[in-house]
């Protein structure tokens, strides 16, 4: 099971627990745990997803978590804290081992009841009579009801304890009324082996109902996969190098940032962290997704549960656990697969009134028919029908199911989606809208040419801008500082240092205020426009160093970057143009670069010279004019953006403030997964409105088809299992799916 902070705290001041819960058999069940959970004191909100067992209460940190327990238990179901994985997995396998001695017991005793049958409807045939001795079939049924079906006598119990009902309440009814029709007739007639005996009934039902449940639990289950996936790759210790060179094995709860591990060729990553020493290649495939290897020197950052394939590295900590990227993937996608669409909760409220609605039906069918035929045997067994067939289970696992699966496949790929409604509004999105560098680009500019406005000396100019971004981890800033050591400069200490988001810096170096940035910076704070010069193409970024003395403005130099588009960017403009979405490129970049790329791409419609308030305002209007908007960026600049359109993507290697604001991350740097996202976001929809649709017609269809009399209990059983298994594999076809290549699709 999932490793997880149970003490989750976020800037509310309050905090996340999350909880494994057995014995929800319906839609009903997990509904009836939220409202007791969201009635305990303290509690904000609780959410709870019948597919994973799991509930999510977000609550005040003075809350005793022993009344969350006692609550759920009272409830009549078994609630235990997730704070220890071993623990939780010796409860799952005790779970498993009792559900399967239980089901080989019901199909041991239900097997000559099942032979009975058979041997009844060919007797005409073959003249062979079968039919078990009474006492034995009383004893062998009476098993079965009582002992195999006891489940469905407390399920019911506390359901109708709390004012609800649920499945197992039509279960106990159904099944119940055959036992003890077929035990009223054993006990008033002196003879009866000639009366008709359902004993067959109420035991091929639930023992159906068992299997069912079984098959239902493997597949949720594997529906889920991509957690158990997750959790397994996340190593327990670490080779640790003490102070005395000396190493020591570990684990990993016992791990301090600024600890130095060591790695060598097989080793899973134990730790987020940067290389200090080696070199090695690395396997990242499970946690971005991207399945060709990568070389990591010195300075490389390593993140947990990727694979050493060969080479021997030296990883100072930066996080280990649920702070490691791996962790915080991990509670992301559980997140994710917890939270429920607009469209489960109008199932809940139908799941509310279903059993209440089938109960009143399957009465009026009993009395229909007595009063008709004025036969008791028809009128029990077709009411006894309308319970059976009429289970709520599809109906509550529909949604969940394709979530956990869809959000599992997701996180395969690399796309972590926080927020699950995300799936619904990426159907209607009308307009994406990219950032330019360091999401279409590769963010990594470089220098290509540097213009002196004043006598030529381009090192001591570039000493200057260099010392001024050495505060800033801005990619522009990063290409000053890399061609400023290339150049084995020795950089001053910059003092006074400000820093203009999406314009440029300012700084004091040797008693001079400086001034470094775009022209929206001198526009802006001096209203003066840049010498023109011809030196840098059309493709191309220009930054300006001035020189500001008595708020006169002097322009010193003029540097030209350039940035690399990424790959296959124009394939994914144009499968998103096929998607039937209008693409849109905003950047902070010159008019006449960003056109360029935007040409050269496909983009007809750009924004340049944007600063992070232009970004937000451009997406508001045309949120304010009807447009559904998915936002991609990456860095500072794009999170109100991100925050203010219907869907924000980040790029995985951008900024932390990007990747908190937006409701989904791409965790390797590759734009052409927003397609892919688009995709499997409205392929995970349909699967949910295919799987309503079934579970809605089964009832619509298989109810009337048994309260007139066409369906006999024991089929009705096996119509209700096979409705919940169809949903569940229909959602299972969704762990098959894998983002395309962009170059054959």
């Amino acid at each position: 099971m999932a490793k997880t902070t149970i003490d989750h705290k976020d800037r509310s001041g309050t905090e996340t627990l999350f909880f494994q819960v057995e014995g929800m058999t319906c839609g009903a069940c997990s509904s009836r745990v939220e409202k007791v959970l969201s009635k305990i004191p303290g509690v904000e909100t609780a959410e709870v997803n019948l597919t994973l067992e799991r509930a999510t209460v977000t609550c005040r940190p003075s809350i005793k978590q022993n009344l969350i327990l006692k609550a759920v238990n009272e409830a009549g179901f078994t609630i235990t804290l997730i704070k220890d994985d071993k623990k939780l997995s010796k409860f799952t396998s005790d779970f498993d081992i009792q559900n399967r001695i239980s089901l080989i017991i019901a199909i041991t005793f239900t097997i000559p009841f099942i032979l009975q049958v058979f041997f009844r409807s060919i007797q005409d045939w073959t003249g062979i009579f079968f039919q078990l001795p009474i006492p034995l079939a009383v004893l062998l049924a009476s098993v079965i009801q009582f002992g195999i079906g006891l489940r469905f006598y407390r399920g019911a119990y506390h359901s109708l304890k709390f004012g609800s009902a649920n499945m197992d309440v039509l279960v106990a009814m159904g099944t119940t009324t055959a036992y003890l029709y077929s035990m009223y007739n054993v006990l008033a007639f002196d003879n009866p082996s000639d009366q008709t005996l359902y004993f067959e009934a109420s035991v091929i039902i639930i023992t159906l109902v068992i299997i069912g449940k079984s098959i239902e639990l493997r597949a949720k289950r594997s529906a889920n996969s991509a957690i158990h996936e997750l959790c397994k790759i996340q190593p327990e210790t670490a080779n640790v190098r003490q102070k005395d060179g000396t190493e020591e094995i570990r684990p990993i709860q016992f791990l301090n940032p600024g600890d130095v591990v060591l790695c060598r060729q097989g080793d899973r990553i134990p730790v987020d962290g940067i290389v200090i020493s080696g070199e090695a290649e690395i396997d990242e495939s499970l946690i971005t997704g991207e399945s060709i290897p990568i070389v990591k020197l010195p300075g490389a950052e390593i993140i947990t549960g990727s694979i050493n394939l060969n080479g021997f590295i030296e990883i100072n900590v930066k996080a280990v656990g649920d702070e490691s990227t791996l962790g915080r993937v991990i509670r992301l996608v559980e997140t994710a697969q917890t939270k429920k669409p607009n469209i489960q909760r109008l199932v809940d409220q139908v799941s509310h009134i279903f059993v209440p609605v089938i109960i009143s039906l399957a009465l009026f069918t009993f009395l229909f028919w007595y009063l008709v035929s004025g036969n008791l045997d028809i009128a029990i067994l077709n009411a006894v029908s309308v319970l059976v067939i009429a289970c709520p289970c599809a109906l509550g696992l529909a949604t969940p199911t394709a979530i956990v699966a869809g959000a599992g496949a997701a996180a395969r790929a690399g796309i972590l989606v926080k927020d699950i409604e995300v799936l619904e509004r990426s159907r209607d999105v009308t307009h994406v809208i990219f950032d330019k560098t360091g999401t279409l680009t590769e963010g990594k500019p470089r220098i290509v040419n540097i213009f002196a406005f004043v006598e030529n000396y381009n090192d001591e100019l570039l000493t200057i801008a260099a010392s001024l971004q050495h505060g800033s981890g801005h990619p522009v800033a990063k290409a000053f500082k890399q061609l400023a050591e290339e150049k084995l400069l020795s950089l001053p200490i910059t003092t006074n240092f400000n820093n203009h988001v999406a314009r440029g810096v300012e700084g004091t170096i040797g008693g001079n205020t400086y001034f470094l940035g775009n022209l929206n910076l001198f526009q802006e704070n001096f209203h003066k426009t840049p010498p023109k010069t011809d030196t840098y193409t059309i493709d191309s970024t220009a930054v300006w160093l001035a020189k500001i003395d008595n708020s006169e403005c002097e322009f010193l130099a003029q540097f030209d970057l350039v940035d690399t588009l990424r790959p296959n960017i124009p394939i994914l403009i144009e499968k998103l143009n096929q998607l039937g979405t209008e693409v849109l490129l905003v950047s902070g970049d010159s008019e006449s670069a960003v056109s360029y790329i935007g040409n050269q791409i496909g983009i007809h419609h750009t924004f340049s010279c944007t600063n992070p308030q232009q970004k937000e305002s451009i997406v508001g209007k045309l949120i304010d004019d009807g447009a559904n908007i998915c936002m991609v960026g990456d860095g500072i600049n794009d999170a109100p953006a991100l925050a203010r359109a219907n869907i924000g993507i980040a790029m995985g290697s951008g900024t932390e403030v990007a990747m908190e604001t937006a409701e989904i991350t791409l965790m390797r740097a590759d734009p052409t997964l927003v397609v892919e996202t688009i995709s499997l976001s409205r392929l995970t929809i349909r699967k949910i409105k295919q799987n309503l649709f079934w579970a809605f017609s089964y009832n619509i269809i298989g109810v009337p088809l048994a309260a007139m009399g066409f369906l006999f209990p024991a089929l009705a059983a096996i119509m209700m299992t096979f409705s919940s298994i169809s949903v569940l594999i229909n959602s299972l076809t969704l762990r098959s799916w894998k983002p395309q290549d962009p170059e054959i699709s």
